[in-house]
């Protein structure tokens, strides 16, 4: 249903005892909170698995003018919003 549910539900299918390397894809704009929800659940599972985040970009995406892209501006206030919103539950 949401990223915190999805995270919880992939480490149940890791098998903890062996060393984890895992790879996240996801958004630009989501993969910082993505991190931290890894991190907030890693430390209640005492799981610390090896994370390598690859960022995917929409296309026609031009990272140093990000700004000018109305849609993106939207996501990332979402992220935001949500990040803020963790940081307050943790």
């Amino acid at each position: 249903h949401n990223t915190i549910e999805n995270i919880r539900y992939s480490f149940k299918l890791i098998d903890k005892k062996e060393k984890v390397r895992l790879l996240i894809v996801s958004s630009t704009q989501h993969l910082y909170r993505i991190s931290m929800i890894i991190l907030l659940i890693s430390k209640q599972l005492n799981f610390y698995p090896k994370c390598y985040y690859y960022p995917v970009y929409p296309s026609g995406f031009i990272k140093d003018k990000w700004y000018l892209d109305k849609d993106i501006r939207k996501e990332i206030a979402l992220e935001i919003d949500k990040i803020i919103h963790y940081d307050l539950i943790s």
